[in-house]
């Protein structure tokens, strides 16, 4: 099968441009565990490189409110939690903030009216080792 990560996040948000985060993770779960183990695994080292370009990128400090940005949480929370629910919205939303900056990512908040307890969602990113746990 051999889906591109970015392929999977688009088919767990069934073709909407925001998807509740709870009903995101299911269905990502259900999409990654009818893929063979070699794929999650591959799928989940693409999510964490992806993760890492992007958490490394200057403009999501501004994210955090030590640096006038809107999550207040610690470590864990805002490049955990945070960042894991950024990778889920898609390629578009990552691009645009590789791109452009910060700016984007609270305009897509703001523009999809998304509350707190959604973009702060623990933990998107656990749903490979879940999937993996299952194999």
């Amino acid at each position: 099968m051999n889906k591109t990560l970015w392929q999977v996040i688009k088919d767990s948000k069934e073709e909407n441009k925001y998807t509740e985060s709870r009903k995101q993770y299911e269905n990502l779960h259900n999409i990654l565990s009818k893929l063979p183990q070699e794929e999650v695994s591959k799928l989940r080292d693409d999510w964490s490189d992806l993760s890492f370009k992007m958490t490394s990128n200057d403009e999501f400090e501004k994210l955090h409110s030590d640096n006038g940005g809107i999550i207040t949480s610690g470590d864990d929370g805002f490049y955990m939690d945070f960042a894991s629910w950024v990778m889920a919205q898609g390629e578009e939303l990552y691009n645009d903030f590789m791109e452009n900056g910060y700016k984007v990512i609270l305009n897509y908040i703001k523009e999809n009216n998304i509350p707190k307890s959604d973009y702060m969602f623990e933990c998107m990113e656990y749903v490979f080792s879940d999937v993996e746990y299952e194999y």
